[in-house]
C-alpha cells in the first residue's frame, strides 16, 4: 500500500522536475518569415540558434558556430571540424564548414550544403 503511494509521489516529483527543466530552456525568436523561424534556445548555458522550416519537411537546422561546437564538447568550430570528418574534407565537400547543420528527431546531425566554389 505505501509502496504505491511512494511510487506515485516519486513519479510526480520526476514529472515536476522535467517541467521545470523545460521552462528553464527559454526560446527566443530571432527572425520569422513565411519560409522558416529562427530561434535561440539555451543548452548548457550557451545560446544555440535553430532554423525551423515551415514547409511539409519540418526540417530543423542548427547554426554551426562557436556555441554549437562548445555545447557538443568541442573547443571551437575548427576543433569540431577536425575531429569529425576533418577540415580538408569539409573544404573539399562544402568549400568550408557549412553555416547550418541538419538535426533529425533522434538528435543526429547531418552536414548539408553546396560547395561554395560552385556558387561563383
Amino acid at each position: 500500500m505505501w509502496d504505491d503511494k511512494i511510487f506515485i509521489f516519486a513519479e510526480k516529483v520526476v514529472i515536476t522536475k522535467a517541467l521545470y527543466r523545460i521552462k528553464a530552456i527559454m526560446k527566443k525568436i530571432i527572425e520569422q518569415n513565411e519560409r522558416y523561424d529562427i530561434i535561440q534556445m539555451n543548452f548548457r548555458s550557451l545560446p544555440i540558434t535553430f532554423r525551423c522550416w515551415k514547409d511539409d519537411s519540418r526540417i530543423i537546422e542548427a547554426r554551426v558556430d562557436e556555441n554549437f561546437a562548445k555545447a557538443n564538447g568541442y573547443q571551437s568550430v575548427e576543433d569540431m571540424a577536425e575531429k569529425t570528418i576533418g577540415k580538408a574534407k569539409f573544404k573539399e565537400m562544402f568549400g568550408g564548414v557549412p553555416d547550418w547543420i541538419r538535426v533529425n528527431p533522434n538528435g543526429d546531425f547531418t552536414f548539408v550544403g553546396i560547395n561554395r566554389v560552385l556558387l561563383n
